[in-house]
């Protein structure tokens, strides 16, 4: 597979942020000599509603804002800032899969107001995360960690949660439990709840803890 200049990437992203884009999607399995470069998002750039990003090795980190952006999808990103969503004030899907999220032990913050859609899928090195997301729907949350959650606002119109614990997990590690504990203490008013049967394991496995704790629900 041959690989793309990264100064070419650059150069697309930057004609479809200058000419009035609305909806743009990159898709590059390999880029050359590089797994760790910057994308610039100008504020001056206000008709992109739409943001696709699946790029390999990994993307980023992301810098700037998009005041009218409402759909971001990352494929591979790399998040070291730990409000990194604050220049998408009016989000309202995002989507985050096989994403580094490296917080360095603090909390990754979702702070959107409008999101109503939020999918995390196998992204790794966080272990706390944040939702300040007051209209958020629908949630779905697949990784081989859970990491200890914590909202703000609450999270009283959701509707749907999944949750999926990855095949390679260590199920056995308490972490893992906490962190669902802690998830269901958060979701405690949603309408429904999908669990997959290795998540309903790894509770099986602290039977005698989930006894002595009250019940989220």
């Amino acid at each position: 597979m041959r690989p793309v200049n990264v100064n070419f990437i650059k150069k697309v992203l930057d004609y479809a942020f200058t000419h009035s884009v609305e909806e743009l999607e990159v898709v590059i399995p390999y880029i050359y000599n590089c797994c760790d470069w910057p994308i610039y998002l100008p504020t001056s750039c206000k008709t992109l509603t739409s943001l696709k990003l699946k790029v390999s090795p990994f993307t980023g980190p992301i810098l700037g804002s998009l005041k009218n952006l409402r759909v971001l999808y990352l494929d591979g990103a790399l998040i070291t800032d730990l409000e990194p969503f604050l220049g998408f004030p009016v989000l309202e899907r995002l989507t985050l899969i096989c994403c580094n999220i490296n917080t360095e032990g603090e909390t990754l913050s979702v702070h959107a107001h409008n999101l109503s859609y939020l999918t995390i899928t196998n992204c790794w090195s966080f272990n706390y995360l944040k939702l300040t997301t007051p209209k958020l729907r629908f949630f779905e949350y697949e990784g081989y960690d859970f990491p200890q959650f914590r909202t703000y606002e609450g999270l009283h119109v959701l509707d749907t949660i999944v949750l999926d614990f990855g095949q390679y997990g260590d199920m056995h590690q308490e972490g893992n439990f906490e962190g669902l504990l802690s998830l269901f203490c958060a979701i405690r008013t949603a309408k429904s709840i999908r669990l997959s049967s290795s998540v309903v394991h790894i509770l099986s496995l602290f039977q005698d803890e989930l006894v002595k704790r009250s019940s989220p629900f």
